[in-house]
Formats: C-alpha cells, structure tokens, sequence
C-alpha cells in the first residue's frame, strides 16, 4: 500500500468512469 497519492493508482474509495479502472477496483475489492 502506498501512502502517496499515484495519479495510476486511485486511492482506497475512489471510483473512477474508466472501465478499466472500474475492472481492477472490483478485483481488488
């Protein structure tokens, strides 16, 4: 887990409007 914010890599509750995006947040989840 990274502490600084990474533009790639949205933070814990972010939801993004990119599918891809989206993808990963439900695998991750």
């Amino acid at each position: 887990m990274q502490l600084l914010v990474n533009p790639l890599k949205p933070r814990d509750g972010y939801v993004s409007n990119s599918p891809l995006e989206r993808r990963k947040n439900k695998v991750e989840d």
